[in-house]
């Protein structure tokens, strides 16, 4: 059996103690709507087949097990450790621990995955970052809970993975005028106006995704380009991103946006991990 293919992003965290990927939706054994690597067994499909990909993702980092969380787009975050059950699942957006043989996994299909590593210290960490848990401060409780596992916010690295991209994240005025209203930050630059003439055509996207039917053209939003702003203002400057969009690259990625685009009924998760050896 090969390993599923991932990406990486070749600047972050060399240590040779810390490996890293961003798996796609290629090499598992699952079909239809959720072909082929999909991780995650909360978006419908048989538990068996889940577990099958999830090893493979697993032993193509070194065989540990994969920890990941019930993703609800907060700022929560949680602390794993050698006696904490794999099996046990917690409603939160966020993993770290300071522990070798752990691996920390987060699953997406649009939104961010971000990865963290301190390699000094040394500590790691996994985070989901869609809009709600970038406004809400994924980010600075990420960076919170890294110091206080004993990392320095200096030494940390992030990597943000494949996400939505800015050309394909179409939102509405309430998304803009909130992002202005709730945003610590400024974030004017991570929006762009759409032009009048487009429609802001959304078929079953819902308000999580922060699109609307209003018919206002709306804006582009830059997920990534925000998600870096936020990290620079908590310290952590050394950024890796990847330009890879989820959105527009079907054979590669797991989309909900292009899936309810095309009316499919179903939609996978990818997942990213990474883990000290």
């Amino acid at each position: 059996m090969s390993n599923p293919p991932a990406l990486v992003s070749a600047d972050f965290a060399t240590s040779a103690a810390i490996r890293h990927g961003f798996y796609g939706r290629r090499g598992g054994v699952s079909s239809g709507d959720f072909a082929s690597l999909n991780c995650s067994e909360f978006c419908g499909e048989a538990r068996h087949s889940v577990q099958i990909n999830r090893r493979r993702v697993a032993d193509s980092l070194g065989g540990h097990p994969i920890f990941t969380n019930q993703q609800i787009h907060s700022n929560r975050v949680r602390s794993v450790h050698a006696h904490t059950d794999c099996a046990e699942i917690f409603a939160a957006d966020g993993l770290v621990t300071r522990e070798a043989g752990l691996t920390l996994g987060v699953l997406s299909a649009d939104c961010a995955p971000l990865l963290f590593a301190d390699p000094v210290a040394p500590v790691i960490g996994a985070a989901h970052a869609g809009w709600r848990g970038a406004l809400s401060g994924i980010t600075d409780t990420m960076l919170a809970a890294m110091v206080q596992l004993g990392a320095a916010p200096n030494q940390i690295q992030c990597a943000i993975g494949p996400a939505i991209q800015f050309e394909s994240y179409r939102v509405g005025q309430e998304f803009f005028a909130r992002f202005q209203a709730d945003s610590p930050i400024q974030c004017e630059g991570c929006f762009r106006r759409a032009p009048a003439a487009e429609s802001m055509a959304s078929g079953k996207l819902s308000e999580a995704d922060g699109s609307n039917d209003s018919g206002d053209p709306g804006y582009y939003f830059d997920l990534p380009g925000y998600l870096r702003k936020r990290l620079a203002h908590v310290g952590i400057t050394a950024v890796h991103t990847r330009a890879d969009d989820t959105c527009t690259e079907a054979r590669q990625f797991f989309s909900y946006r292009r899936s309810c685009r095309h009316g499919a009924t179903a939609c996978g998760r990818q997942i990213s991990a990474i883990v000290l050896a």
